[in-house]
C-alpha cells in the first residue's frame, strides 16, 4: 500500500512543468472576455487553452487519415 501511494505521488511530480510566461501571460489572461474566463486561476487558463488547441490538431491529423486526398491540397496552400 505505502508502494502504490508513493508511486503516485511521484507519477503527479513528473506531471507537472515549470513554464516561462514573461511574453505570454497577458495573451492568455486576454484570451477571452468572459466573467468565468476572468475568474479562473491562470494555470486553469493555460490548461484550457492547450487542451483546446491539442484537440484541434488531433481533429486536423484524424480528418487527414480519414481523407488523405486533402493532404496534398493543404501543403499546396500553405505555400
Amino acid at each position: 500500500m505505502f508502494c502504490a501511494v508513493r508511486c503516485t505521488l511521484v507519477c503527479m511530480a513528473q506531471d507537472r512543468a515549470s513554464v516561462d510566461l514573461r511574453n505570454i501571460r497577458h495573451r492568455v489572461e486576454n484570451a477571452r472576455s468572459d466573467k468565468a474566463w476572468q475568474l479562473l486561476p491562470l494555470s486553469k487558463k493555460i490548461r484550457l487553452l492547450l487542451e483546446e488547441r491539442l484537440d484541434q490538431i488531433e481533429k486536423e491529423a484524424q480528418d487527414l487519415e480519414e481523407d488523405p486526398t486533402e493532404k496534398p491540397e493543404k501543403k499546396q496552400s500553405g505555400k
